[in-house]
């Protein structure tokens, strides 16, 4: 990479498919199911960044399941052409036995299908989830590049990190998801302390 940028070249680096999903976001928990619902399934999946590896604290695992299960229920596949369709179709019969195979390998290895998964008819796919995730299953080391998406739980950001890091390229974590009003109003207190010491309000 060095002599492409010595030599003016403009170099692009971004986090892999299954890099997993934003560290320590603090927010609402339904706010944030419908976001990453509609994240993972964005044009079926088939997007470079589309995060497909979440971490969720324990202590929050099996309301944001529930919360996830039902935006993933309200998304519509079927024609592009129709307004009502959240997405349409993956790319090629061939994307849909890869996402497949990617699918039952995961559950052969271990993972457990929480819903989703099943075929459309043709080249659609309905948004799958997969719980449960055994450390070591290739759907954390591969990328589906399709609506299909893993969670693993953590008690700690220690064990949030080793689970972020427990992969074959080592990309950066890009999400812990950890849920904390007392964090969130402290978050907004020291914004608000340092918008006060520039000048500046905070909206």
């Amino acid at each position: 990479m060095g002599p492409a940028l010595a030599a003016g070249c403009t170099v692009v680096l971004k986090p892999p498919e299954w890099a997993p999903l934003t560290c320590s976001l603090l927010g609402d928990l339904a706010d944030a199911a419908g976001k990453i619902a509609a994240y993972q399934s964005d044009n079926s999946g088939q997007v470079c960044l589309a995060d497909t590896h979440l971490l969720v604290e324990r202590s929050i695992l099996d309301e944001f399941a529930e919360r996830f299960r039902a935006q993933a229920a309200a998304i519509e596949v079927g024609d592009p052409r129709d307004a009502a369709t959240t997405y349409g179709p993956l790319i090629h019969p061939v994307a849909l036995e890869l996402a497949t195979g990617h699918v039952a390998r995961a559950v052969e290895q271990g993972a457990r299908l929480a819903f989703g998964s099943e075929s459309l008819g043709g080249p659609y796919y309905a948004p799958a989830l997969f719980t449960d995730v055994p450390p070591g299953a290739d759907i954390l080391r591969r990328e589906v590049f399709g609506p299909v998406l893993t969670l693993q739980s953590f008690e700690d950001e220690t064990a949030a990190i080793a689970l972020a890091n427990d992969t074959d390229y080592g990309p950066p974590p890009r999400s812990c998801f950890r849920f904390d009003a007392e964090a969130i109003r402290a978050e907004q207190e020291q914004r608000e302390a340092l918008a006060a010491a520039a000048g500046t309000a905070v909206s």
